[in-house]
């Protein structure tokens, strides 16, 4: 069954803002951003979800600095 991931725009959304991760010798799949996974946990509103919540938004905010020079 397909269902619409909370927080989200449904996966043509998702897709837009995801990425390709390695994760093994030839297998690269698309990987959710960030913030999109920042919104899919804030919206589902789940204690082990809002645990992750800094974690996820630090690794946001480093993606978003610049790399040192």
């Amino acid at each position: 069954m397909l269902f619409l991931p909370i927080g989200s725009g449904g996966y043509p959304s998702l897709i837009e803002g995801a990425r390709r991760a390695e994760v093994a010798d030839g297998v690269s799949p698309l990987v959710a951003s960030v913030e999109d996974l920042i919104a899919m946990k804030e919206s589902a509103g789940r204690a082990k979800d809002d645990n992750l919540l800094p974690i996820l938004r630090y690794l946001r905010d480093r993606e978003a600095e610049p790399p040192p020079a």
